[in-house]
C-alpha cells in the first residue's frame, strides 16, 4: 500500500507543482488511523478507512518528516485546513463531525509540533542530539508509546 500512496502523491506533486523527495520507504501505513482512532483497511475498496497520505505541512509537498499515513476520512476532513480552522469547523458542527474535527486540530498540532522538532534536530552536534532526544520521546508520546 505504501508504494500506491507513493506513486498517487508523486502524480499529485507533479500535477500541483508541489515538492517531492520522498521514497516509497518513507512512507509506513499504521494500523489505526493517528489523527481519529479509526482502523486503517488496506486492499478494499475506497473507504473512510482507507490509507491516506497526509501532508502535516500542505504547502510543503511530499517532503520527508511532512507525511503521515492517515485514514482517508481524516485527511478528507483536515483537508489544507489550519488548527484555527479546524477548530472553528469543530465549533460550528453537529457532535459527530464535532469529534473528529477536534481529533484532527489536535492531531495536526502534535505533527506541527513533532516537525519542527525534528528540523532541530538536524542541526547536528550537541544541540540536535537533544532536539533528537526530545523528538523521539514526542512521537512516543504522540502515537500512545507505540513509536
Amino acid at each position: 500500500p505504501g508504494r500506491a500512496l507513493w506513486e498517487r502523491a508523486r502524480r499529485r506533486a507533479r500535477e500541483t507543482g508541489l515538492r517531492f523527495s520522498i521514497k516509497p520507504a518513507d512512507i509506513a501505513v499504521p494500523s489505526v488511523c493517528p489523527a481519529l482512532g479509526i482502523w486503517i483497511i488496506v486492499g478494499k475498496r475506497r473507504s473512510n478507512s482507507s490509507p491516506s497520505l497526509d501532508r502535516v505541512v500542505p504547502s510543503r509537498g511530499y517532503v520527508r518528516g511532512n507525511v503521515r499515513v492517515t485514514s482517508d476520512r481524516a485527511n478528507r476532513l483536515k483537508s489544507n485546513l489550519t488548527v484555527v480552522e479546524l477548530r472553528k469547523r469543530a465549533s460550528n458542527a453537529s457532535a459527530p463531525l464535532r469529534a473528529d474535527y477536534e481529533k484532527i486540530a489536535r492531531y495536526t498540532e502534535q505533527e506541527a509540533l513533532l516537525a519542527e522538532v525534528c528540523r532541530k534536530a538536524m542541526k547536528g552536534g550537541r544541540e540536535g542530539e537533544e532536539w533528537d532526544k526530545i523528538a523521539r520521546f514526542l512521537a512516543k508520546a504522540f502515537s500512545g508509546g507505540r513509536a
